[in-house]
């Protein structure tokens, strides 16, 4: 309650929405003491969908994030932890500025996989694509179907001007990347493009800013591509100095179990043993 005003008619809005989050976490050590706190003010995300990768708001986010770090920092001095804690900063992923959506949808319209009602609204569908910002998921109903969602894909693929840069069928991209589902295909960008989810033409448009997924900048693609996440980490577990040039994302939480003394059998990272003590 005490924090409330910072956020009262700023929800999900940066930085406001941020301050309250940290004052929160803040207050969360110097009372409770907690043995793990995770974190997540989003105003660098958020600007970067809004204004792209590299923008002036992007560095203005930038200092926030020191004064939010520098807070939780004195909250542990304030709280009498300092000494004992390990502060972990991580970004969750990167992201790429966007030129254009396509609606791959309508394509599926076009190739009697989505049928439509007298006011063009979806009735039934044998495929669906479901976007995921610069991929998506093709979601098939029937199996018996599946060659004939894969040939308009793939020849989408081919051209060159639909965005995808690549086809993966759910065995493929899992074996690659460790992602599965229901879906039959994932579809990835060609660096530029973000997948929309309409139906209904233009096949393509601009960035649109009322979604994170279609704004100036978004992220959802091959980790291997784009700016890359940060990993900072000091404190008593931590070696002074130590630089691992590029690891997994999934590693950190088997390094944070490992800090912790935890197990968690079965998880798909390593512990970073490079930067530990």
């Amino acid at each position: 309650r005490p924090n409330m005003p910072l956020v009262e008619g700023h929800q999900r809005q940066h930085p406001q929405a941020d301050a309250f989050v940290m004052n929160m976490a803040c207050d969360m050590i110097t009372t409770y003491q907690p043995d793990l706190l995770m974190v997540h003010p989003a105003a660098i995300d958020g600007y970067r969908h809004r204004y792209g990768v590299f923008a002036d708001k992007v560095e203005e986010s930038l200092d926030y994030t020191a004064q939010w770090t520098q807070q939780v920092i004195d909250a542990t001095i304030k709280a009498g932890t300092f000494e004992d804690t390990d502060f972990i900063i991580m970004s969750d992923h990167g992201q790429m500025n966007t030129t254009r959506i396509v609606n791959l949808n309508v394509l599926l319209v076009d190739a009697g996989l989505i049928d439509l009602d007298e006011e063009g609204n979806p009735v039934s569908w044998r495929a669906w694509v479901k976007s995921g910002g610069m991929h998506a998921q093709v979601y098939v109903t029937d199996p018996s179907v599946k060659d004939q969602v894969e040939k308009p894909l793939r020849d989408a693929c081919a051209e060159g001007v639909y965005g995808i840069s690549q086809v993966f069928t759910e065995a493929e991209i899992r074996e690659k990347e460790g992602l599965g589902g229901d879906f039959a295909f994932v579809l990835e960008t060609d660096g530029t493009t973000s997948f929309g989810p309409d139906w209904k033409r233009p096949l393509m448009k601009n960035f649109d800013l009322d979604d994170y997924r279609y704004g100036r900048a978004t992220h959802g693609y091959l980790p291997d591509k784009g700016p890359q996440p940060t990993l900072i980490a000091f404190g008593p577990s931590f070696k002074p100095g130590a630089v691992v040039e590029r690891r997994p994302i999934v590693d950190v939480t088997a390094t944070i179990c490992k800090v912790l003394g935890l197990d968690m059998p079965g998880i798909a990272g390593k512990p970073i043993d490079e930067i530990l003590r």
